[in-house]
C-alpha cells in the first residue's frame, strides 16, 4: 500500500481556504477465484485488481463579526479493510484444488475494495469573553463498500462464506466545545459530543450470524436500519493545564 497528499493553506482578506489531495493505492498481490461457486480445480483464477482511489478535500472559515467565524468543510477518506479479511483460510495457488475451509467457515477475498466515505462538517465559533471561546459542530458522514459477509449455497465442493463490499452506513452528530487560554494559571477545554451510527449491518459478521440463526433457529430477521457495533452515542472530553508562571 501506498498514500501521497498535497495541502495548501491560502489566507486572504475575508476568509481562509484550506485545500487538499490524497491519492491511496492498494495491490493485495494474490490471486482469487472469479468464479464463486466453482472452487475445483476447474475454476477460474484471476488478481486481484489494484485499487486507486483520489480524495479531495476542501475547508474554509469565514469571520462573520469580530467575535464570530463560520466554518465548513467537506472530504472523502478512504480505509482498507482488515488484512485478514483478504487472506483468511485462503490458499488458491494453482497447485491446490480448493481454499482450506469448513462447513460454513468465512474464506477471505483478495479482490475486496477499501471503504469509501464522505464527510461533511458545518459550525461556527464565538468569542464569548477575553479569554473563553465556544464553538457549536454538526457533522456528517456517508460509508459505502462497507464489508459485510454473503453465503454461496451449492457451491462445489461445499458451500462457504466470504467478504464482500456490500452494506452501508452513516454516522452524524453534534459537537459542542468551550475552550479558555491561559490565564490566572490554567488553560482548559471541554467537548461534549453526541452522536449516532446506523447502517445495514452492525459489523462485518452480522450477516453470517444472520444464516446461522436461521439454519438454526429458523429465525429470519427483518431487514431494517440498525445501530452500528462502534456507535458511541454520548462522548466527553476535556484537557486542563495548570502552570505557575516563571516556573
Amino acid at each position: 500500500q501506498a498514500a501521497f497528499y498535497l495541502q495548501d493553506k491560502m489566507e486572504f482578506k475575508d476568509v481562509v481556504v484550506n485545500l487538499g489531495l490524497r491519492w491511496d493505492y492498494l495491490d493485495p498481490k494474490s490471486d482469487y477465484v472469479e468464479s464463486k461457486r466453482d472452487l475445483t480445480e476447474t475454476r477460474v483464477i484471476e488478481k486481484a485488481e489494484k485499487k486507486v482511489h483520489f480524495s479531495p478535500r476542501i475547508g474554509f472559515g469565514y469571520p462573520v463579526t469580530d467575535r464570530a467565524v463560520f466554518h465548513f468543510a467537506y472530504g472523502q477518506f478512504t480505509q482498507n479493510p482488515d488484512y485478514s479479511y483478504f487472506y483468511r483460510g485462503l490458499n488458491i495457488t494453482r497447485s491446490t484444488s480448493v481454499p482450506n475451509i469448513a462447513d460454513h467457515f468465512i474464506v477471505g477475498n483478495p479482490n475486496l475494495k477499501p471503504e469509501r466515505s464522505t464527510v461533511y462538517e458545518l459550525g461556527g465559533k464565538l468569542k464569548i469573553a477575553e479569554d473563553f471561546a465556544g464553538d457549536v459542530t454538526l457533522y456528517y458522514k456517508d460509508i459505502y463498500d462497507y464489508v459485510s459477509t454473503i453465503y454461496f449455497a451449492n457451491a462445489t465442493p461445499q458451500d462457504y462464506f466470504t467478504f464482500i463490499n456490500e452494506d452501508y452506513a452513516n454516522a452524524r452528530g453534534l459537537e459542542i466545545t468551550l475552550e479558555k487560554r491561559f490565564s490566572n494559571f490554567f488553560s482548559g477545554r471541554l467537548a461534549y459530543t453526541y452522536s449516532r451510527a446506523e447502517g445495514n449491518s452492525s459489523s462485518e459478521f452480522t450477516h453470517y450470524n444472520e444464516y446461522i440463526n436461521q439454519s438454526v433457529l429458523q429465525e429470519i430477521p427483518p431487514k431494517k436500519t440498525i445501530t452500528m457495533e462502534w456507535d458511541q452515542p454520548h462522548t466527553l472530553n476535556f484537557v486542563l493545564d495548570v502552570r505557575q508562571p516563571k516556573n
